[in-house]
């Protein structure tokens, strides 16, 4: 029986990821982990602040602030809505007034 496209396609799928993963699986099963880095490009560990707990608070303010913003633009676009529903609806009467009396 003649091999399907696709099941062609599948296997040298399927031997593709095997050859991939075999080459990034072979670094780490070695345990040859460690990685040369230049020293000027690591990290600092991170300073704690004495006010760690008004830092929190000043994050959590923020989050609100962020909150009453999407408040207000949204109070805002639901009045640009409302006025343009308005104008809307009054120039469709004025049309049918035009059409039906003029």
């Amino acid at each position: 029986m003649v091999e399907k496209r696709s099941d062609y396609r599948k296997k040298s799928q399927k031997k593709k990821w095997q050859r991939l993963t075999s080459a990034f699986g072979d670094d780490h099963e070695s345990g040859n982990s460690a990685v040369d880095v230049n020293p000027d490009f690591l990290r600092d560990e991170p300073k704690r602040h004495a006010d760690h707990q008004d830092f929190n608070d000043q994050q959590f303010g923020g989050e609100t602030r962020k909150e009453e913003a999407r408040n207000f633009k949204a109070n805002r676009l639901k009045r640009r809505l409302n006025w343009a529903i308005g104008i809307t609806l009054v120039l469709i009467v004025l049309v049918l007034l035009a059409l039906f009396y003029l």
